[in-house]
């Protein structure tokens, strides 16, 4: 059985009757750091020893071994684990037969005579084994008497087909080495000779870069570059100069777009572009400690403006009174009254836009609740750029005129899809193009006893300078 744990109560007892309880004292002060105080409590501590007690053996407690009653009863006694498992289990009597005692008795006297057998037949064998060595000594000491003489001579007659051998496979290596040589000669030749033609080359297109262009290495490399595909495919290599984008917007700046659409969430998505505006100047630029560049006009590019404008105004009504006019609701032509030396004026404006798509409607019918998905991004875009008229609208060709002129482009509309990845960037090469193979062309054709007025815009892409200036 399991001994029983003893009382609480007890062991209380047993703790309150030694002598070194510890009971708080009355002269204890609440300052700890008092200096006094600290040296009272280590004088009244110098007289405190430690005992150890003879009976401390006894108390401490023993390791356990696995050797408990109740551990023991728990398995063997009789409503134990293993007892009850063994109920049904048979003796382990039942599983020997004395008949097979018997026979291994019996097997185990002969072996004990075979063994006996086993010892003579041993004996009789290393007998045998000691006789045939001996023997066996004296035919392989003759027979190694007889090699040797018969290997000297072969030696000899090896020695001597190895050194004809040798001399044989000399000449033949001689003869290889010539004929590389030679190869090698021919290739070094054919190095040498490509070796000239690239320092000519490398010669030829700096002094070409110098002259013309004023320029190094870079655009002597540039130049043998031209060169070879000139040979190759007949054509000189397609120019990306203009192709890239220099500018880096501000917008693109992750904090900027973090704090613009925390600024349209707020105004629960209904911002009108003067807001933004107004929240760029007042807020975001204050916050991102920047200034607006506040662009000042001299006196003189201001005078100088104005005196352009006079002169431009003062042109366009000269030529007012060459042009056509449209009267009432219906817009009906009047051509203006003109002398026989006179010829009418026709304006021609420029438009150029740019399309996305992604350029949806801002408001658009919805059920509550479910508004549309719309995509975050522009997505890709094209840019057309037309001339417009007043008499007809676009600049084209009627189907009569594209029948007698097969030659003239049929409209003097352009496209182009801008990007790093696609058609480059609008330039003042394109317009040129434009103005000079499909604008003018096609009003000669429509129009060839009037005058056509091109006015542009003060854009970056419409001014360009000669190519030789």
């Amino acid at each position: 059985m399991p001994r029983r744990k003893k009382s609480s109560k007890a062991a209380k007892k047993r703790f309150n009757e030694q002598d070194d309880d510890y009971i708080p004292s009355s002269e204890y002060s609440e300052d700890s750091s008092d200096d006094e105080f600290i040296n009272e409590r280590i004088q009244k501590l110098s007289d405190f020893t430690l005992i150890w007690s003879k009976n401390a053996h006894n108390k401490i407690k023993k390791t356990y071994t696995g050797n408990s009653r109740a551990t023991k009863f728990r398995k063997y006694g009789p409503s134990g684990k293993f007892t009850q498992a063994a109920k049904l289990s048979q003796p382990i009597t039942n599983f020997f037969n004395f008949d097979n005692m018997e026979i291994e008795k019996e097997s185990e006297e002969k072996s004990e005579d075979e063994m006996e057998i086993e010892k003579e037949s041993e004996k009789e064998n290393e007998e045998k084994e000691m006789e045939f060595e001996k023997e066996s000594e004296k035919e392989s000491k003759e027979e190694k008497m007889e090699f040797e003489n018969k290997s000297e001579e072969e030696n000899k007659e090896g020695e001597m087909e190895f050194e004809k051998e040798s001399e044989e496979e000399s000449e033949e290596e001689e003869m290889e080495f010539e004929n590389k040589s030679e190869n090698k000669s021919e290739k070094e030749v054919e190095e040498e000779i490509e070796t000239e033609k690239e320092s000519e080359e490398e010669n030829a297109s700096l002094q070409s870069a110098k002259k013309i262009y004023n320029k190094g290495i870079y655009k002597a490399r540039q130049i043998r570059n031209w060169a070879k595909n000139w040979i190759q495919f007949g054509v000189l290599p397609r120019s990306l100069q203009g192709c890239h984008q220099k500018i880096k917007s501000f917008i693109d700046d992750e904090d900027v777009i973090e704090k613009s659409l925390s600024f349209i969430r707020e105004n629960g998505g209904k911002t009108t572009p003067k807001e933004y505006q107004t929240f760029i100047n007042q807020v975001l630029f204050i916050q991102m400690n920047l200034q607006t560049s506040k662009r000042s006009i001299s006196i003189k590019t201001s005078q100088n403006i104005i005196e352009y404008k006079k002169v431009f105004l003062n042109k366009m009504l000269q030529y007012k009174n060459f042009m056509p006019s449209f009267e009432s609701e219906n817009m009906i032509q009047q051509n203006p009254s003109l002398l026989p030396n006179e010829k009418m004026h026709i304006l021609v404006t420029y438009d150029e836009y740019l399309f996305y798509s992604n350029d949806d409607r801002p408001i658009i019918w919805a059920p509550i609740g479910n508004p549309p998905l719309r995509k975050k991004g522009q997505g890709k875009s094209i840019m057309v750029s037309k001339f417009l008229l007043k008499i007809i609208g676009r600049l084209k060709l009627s189907e009569e005129e594209i029948i007698l002129n097969p030659n003239v482009p049929i409209e003097a509309r352009k496209f182009l899809k801008p990007g790093k990845n696609e058609e480059g960037w609008w330039t003042a090469e394109h317009l040129l193009d434009q103005v000079i193979n499909y604008a003018i062309p096609i009003f000669e054709v429509k129009y060839p006893n009037c005058i056509g007025i091109f006015p542009f815009n003060n854009n970056t892409n419409h001014g360009a300078m000669a190519k030789d200036a």
